[in-house]
């Protein structure tokens, strides 16, 4: 499994970055 951003230790704040990484315009894989 490859992802452009890892986000370690998720949570709420980790919830957060990657749900905004994911609904940016550039496609990216986000792994929490």
């Amino acid at each position: 499994m490859q992802s452009d951003v890892v986000i370690i230790g998720g949570g709420a704040i980790g919830a957060a970055i990657a749900y905004f990484l994911r609904t940016h315009p550039r496609s990216c894989s986000v792994t929490v």
